[in-house]
């Protein structure tokens, strides 16, 4: 799916890595550890092509969707928060924001022609909206938010309202519902309770594609990953199983 190929980048002045080789497969589960300077999110940005490098290759297979959570507080302005995360799947807020439109307008009008024809137009929005899974993706959507330890009553929130915190579980929330064939997140358990991080432990063990997890949560990793990817020396190593094994194995 992807692979890195030797790999070089300075950064400042400094080698972060000098032969970086690390291959993704479908659904591989990696844990990415190294001190911190050390080119961890430096690595994800590489891998998202938001980041050069000097040499080597980064291979990405053709239609690849890759879902990146930083650990940086993203900020939402402007929507409630099921709204900021149906954002997320755009094809599907495009429809519900051209139905909404045409409700406005069939509610405004008296002209029955222009009514039938207005009604005809929005029949056909809804029935691609519900063959694409619109409704479906709703109730998804407020499933990831619940589990994240959002109530019903926050749903219609304005995302200006909320701390750095419940910005960043909008911002996985959004992730999780792209379902991307890659998930790459850089430590997802940051702000969590105890009952968000079973929830999201459990939701990611059934998760059906690869991820790539930077993690200080030594448990959480254990009961995720099967690989470890570990940067030292301006390389990756890697480790098979999990991170008490590493621990066994290094």
């Amino acid at each position: 799916m992807i692979t890195l190929n030797h790999v070089q980048k300075q950064f400042g002045g400094r080698v972060l890595f000098k032969d970086c080789s690390l291959q993704i497969g479908a659904r591989d589960r990696i844990g990415l550890i190294g001190p911190n300077g050390s080119g961890k999110t430096t690595l994800f940005r590489m891998i998202l092509g938001e980041e050069s490098f000097e040499s080597g290759e980064i291979l990405i297979a053709k239609g690849v969707k890759m879902g990146y959570l930083p650990q940086e507080v993203i900020s939402f302005r402007g929507d409630t928060v099921l709204g900021e995360v149906l954002k997320s799947v755009s094809t599907i807020t495009s429809l519900q924001d051209k139905m909404k439109i045409l409700e406005e307008e069939l509610a405004s009008i008296d002209d029955p022609k222009a009514q039938e024809k207005l009604a005809k137009e929005y029949g056909k929005l809804h029935e691609h909206y519900t063959l694409l899974g619109g409704y479906g993706l709703e109730a998804e959507a407020k499933q990831i938010l619940n589990g994240l330890g959002f109530k019903e009553r926050d749903f219609n929130r304005l995302t200006d309202e909320l701390s750095g915190g419940w910005l960043m579980r909008i911002a996985l929330s959004k992730i999780l519902l792209q379902s991307p064939d890659l998930l790459l997140l850089d430590e997802p358990t940051n702000h969590l309770d105890l009952e968000s991080l079973i929830w999201l432990e459990n939701f990611l063990v059934n998760y059906p594609g690869a991820m790539v997890i930077v993690s200080h949560d030594r448990v959480f990793l254990n009961h995720l990953i099967d690989r470890i990817a570990e940067i030292e020396g301006e390389k990756i190593d890697l480790y098979h199983g999990d991170y008490d094994h590493y621990l066994v194995e290094k």
